[in-house]
């Protein structure tokens, strides 16, 4: 064989393993990713048994798990003073709940707990930000309601609040005292699933 001949017999055998090694490579790319995600994090998982466990108790089954993580939620509050500390992705078949991170560090067992019942209940449940037959919590009423906690300014409680300023839901769009959730767990609890439509 003459060189020029072996060049191009080389080159030839070069070409059909690059193009093998690639179609190895595009064939080891999962097609679909969220079975690589779905899960709930361990630090979850107890908080979460006793949902489903509560949901039980309510007559209540669910057709799909969501994702729960920890990430650094950045988000902007749009209530003053607070923070976000939970977000419900449930635009997607796959609902993803994020919780922030340094909040779970800091906060009590009682406050995990009802955080992650809170944001189960906008991802299972289709639940909002209301109360009683779905009458939303008023962004400036929960600022008002804040201001009186810290500042003890004077002023009728509201509608969706106990007379011990609690809200009357844990769909209440600010993290409770934990005084509140030892008081009315029965009554959160309750209330959480009269109104829960599985999603």
């Amino acid at each position: 064989m003459s060189i020029m001949r072996l060049t191009v017999f080389f080159l030839f055998i070069l070409t059909i393993m690059a193009s093998c090694t690639l179609v190895h490579v595009k064939n080891t790319v999962p097609k679909e990713p969220e079975m690589v995600l779905a899960g709930i994090d361990p630090q979850i998982s107890e908080y979460f048994n006793e949902y489903l466990k509560l949901s039980s108790q309510h007559d209540i089954t669910f057709s799909k798990n969501p994702v729960i993580g920890f990430v650094k939620i950045v988000k902007k509050s749009i209530i003053p003073g607070t923070t976000v500390i939970g977000i419900c992705h449930r635009s997607t078949p796959l609902k993803f709940i994020d919780i922030d991170t340094e909040f779970w560090e800091h906060a009590s067992k009682s406050s995990r707990k009802f955080t992650i019942f809170h944001e189960l209940g906008h991802c299972m449940c289709g639940r909002d930000h209301d109360f009683a037959e779905g009458k939303e919590y008023k962004e400036e009423v929960v600022e008002k309601v804040l201001n009186y906690i810290y500042n003890r300014v004077s002023f009728q409680i509201p509608e969706g609040y106990y007379d011990d300023w609690c809200p009357k839901s844990i769909m209440h769009p600010t993290n409770n005292d934990d005084s509140c959730y030892e008081k009315h767990y029965s009554e959160y609890v309750n209330e959480m699933f009269e109104r829960c439509k599985p999603i």
